[in-house]
């Protein structure tokens, strides 16, 4: 829907409006992952939803968009930075990384990272910073691990999900039978059992295609 509705708000904005106002989009960014913070509501752990008479949505699948645009707009005028000059995108960055930590969506928070550091890569061509990114990132993964416990039961179902497979590694083991039951070729459209797998509708909506359509 987001994306929809950005292709046709942007084929109305003039181009260059995008690429002047850069630092726009980068505040935008920070006021929709600002927002859960003071009226999200919390589920599944994180405090990433906003709910407005029964309609929910998570503002950083918007903010993700904008957050783009102003990456985009920022390589537009410099394709070879050094550090120096790129503290404003380490910064941002480093803001929006903190505020979805601050929401304990950490899934997205890596999204928003790891886009970065690619872009970066690819837009520049200097390895340098990318690779002193990663550096931070595997810091930054040891300390989530340290810190929050679900990150910890999320890594143990990871390695092992049958170490407790009616509860924390419930869902995993649900996928995994899904995508056996569906094999190579399927079950077919509309086919199989995803309402057994929990919360298939948002977490697990590739295990549903699989079982469906095959591998």
């Amino acid at each position: 829907f987001f994306l929809v509705l950005s292709l046709k708000l942007f084929s109305i904005i003039p181009y260059d409006l995008i690429v002047k106002y850069k630092f726009f989009w980068l505040f935008l960014t920070f006021l929709l992952l600002f927002l859960p913070l003071i009226l999200g509501i919390r589920i599944g752990g994180a405090k990433s939803w906003l709910d407005f008479g029964g309609f929910r949505f998570q503002p950083s699948e918007a903010a993700k968009i904008s957050y783009l645009i102003f990456l985009a707009g920022w390589f537009k005028k410099n394709d070879r930075i050094s550090f120096k000059e790129a503290w404003p995108l380490w910064l941002g960055t480093g803001v929006c990384v903190g505020l979805l930590v601050l929401q304990r969506d950490l899934g997205t928070a890596l999204i928003f990272y790891l886009s970065f550091l690619l872009i970066l890569y690819f837009a520049s061509g200097q390895l340098n910073q990318a690779f002193w990114g990663l550096i931070l990132l595997i810091i930054g993964a040891g300390l989530a691990y340290y810190f929050f416990p679900h990150v910890q039961i999320r890594i143990h179902n990871w390695l092992n999900p049958w170490q407790d497979p009616d509860n924390s590694g419930y869902q995993i083991l649900q996928s995994l039978f899904a995508l056996a039951s569906g094999g190579i070729v399927g079950l077919g459209l509309g086919a199989g059992t995803p309402y057994l797998i929990p919360e298939a509708h948002t977490d697990f909506v590739f295990t549903v295609i699989g079982e469906q359509l095959g591998l």
